[in-house]
């Protein structure tokens, strides 16, 4: 775990998020969380201190603290974890970039910033979900979980279902063209 870009999503997104369980500490925003293996523990004090925020920034920051939200398991495996779809294509929608997943409740972006701290990449992406039927995603690293993400499905509009529709057709002319092509040479 690259514990420095973790900070760096922190101050960017300027979240702190930090939890707590039975284990050890979690850190991350509003979207990611890693867990904090080998950590020292962390306060709202100590961890704006690793972070090097100044006073004004420290101010100016969200602040998460406690146990880790009940609606979350952080655990290694659960009997509800189920493997995603990982395509080969990732995409920029809305001046974000973004992994598509698919889901067994549709297709589900997550952002790739979220995967940076990761420092191996043999990780796989499995859906879990909430009491509320809500998706979250954990990635893991073999068997062991190394981060929690939170889709983010508010890039899924209308719009965004055309223009991947119009994509999809472009493509599929092209590969036609070309299959045509090169028949035509034989």
């Amino acid at each position: 775990m690259n514990f420095d870009k973790i900070k760096a999503i922190c101050k960017k997104s300027r979240t702190i998020s930090l939890y707590d369980t039975d284990d050890y500490q979690w850190l991350g925003d509003d979207f990611a969380l890693y867990p904090l293996w080998e950590h020292p523990e962390y306060n709202k004090d100590t961890i704006a201190s690793v972070l090097s925020l100044d006073e004004k920034k420290k101010n100016e920051m969200i602040y998460r603290i406690g146990d880790m939200p009940a609606v979350i398991n952080c655990s290694d495996a659960t009997e509800s974890d189920k493997l995603c779809g990982v395509f080969s294509t990732n995409l920029q929608c809305m001046d974000r970039a973004v992994i598509p997943l698919m889901t067994s409740k549709g297709l589900r972006f997550i952002e790739t910033k979220y995967i940076t701290p990761l420092i191996k990449d043999n990780y796989e992406f499995y859906e879990r979900t909430r009491a509320d039927g809500s998706l979250y995603i954990a990635v893991k690293v073999g068997f062991v979980v190394e981060a929690l993400i939170q889709p983010c499905d508010h890039i899924i509009t209308a719009s965004l279902i055309d223009e991947l529709n119009k994509i999809a057709d472009g493509a599929s002319e092209t590969l036609t063209n070309k299959m045509i092509a090169e028949n035509s040479e034989n």
